[in-house]
């Protein structure tokens, strides 16, 4: 049986693709996550109000705040929240494929590292992630977006 997972996302200014990513998850739960933690800082937007409602609808997300919008304090105080074996670093403009969590939750247990990550594929579906393809190589690594238990 596979571990399950607490997935952590700092967000901030963030209204627009958070529902996009949370249903991604979501989509490829199949009993893996066991929690979705929205750490929410500060915003100029609804991120608050679209994060309580992801909250209220889905029991398995929670969010939590982040009064100063760092990613550092968000990313500590949604690990120190957490309650699943393995962490799991998503960005809040980040759509996973089905089977990732699988994937890199196999990866990490088969392999016995203490950190797997992906490479990433900049789409952009905001006017200014738009630009990324052709400001960025076409694909570039993400590191930290699983992490195991004690290191």
């Amino acid at each position: 049986m596979r571990s399950e997972i607490s997935v952590i996302i700092p967000v901030q200014n963030d209204a627009g693709p958070l529902r996009k990513t949370v249903a991604a998850i979501l989509a490829q739960s199949n009993g893996l996550v066991r929690e979705i933690i929205l750490a929410v800082g500060p915003s100029h937007d609804d991120t608050r109000v679209v994060a309580q409602e992801l909250a209220a609808a889905e029991p398995i997300v929670r969010v939590i705040d982040n009064p100063t919008g760092k990613t550092p304090v968000a990313l500590n105080a949604a690990i120190t929240a957490s309650t699943a074996p393995i962490i799991a670093r998503i960005d809040a403009r980040a759509v996973i494929p089905i089977g990732y969590l699988t994937l890199a939750v196999d990866t990490l247990t088969e392999s016995g590292a203490a950190n797997v990550g992906a490479v990433q594929n900049p789409v952009g579906f905001l006017p200014a992630s738009a630009r990324l393809p052709r400001q960025w190589p076409r694909s570039w690594a993400l590191v930290g977006l699983v992490t195991g238990g004690a290191m």
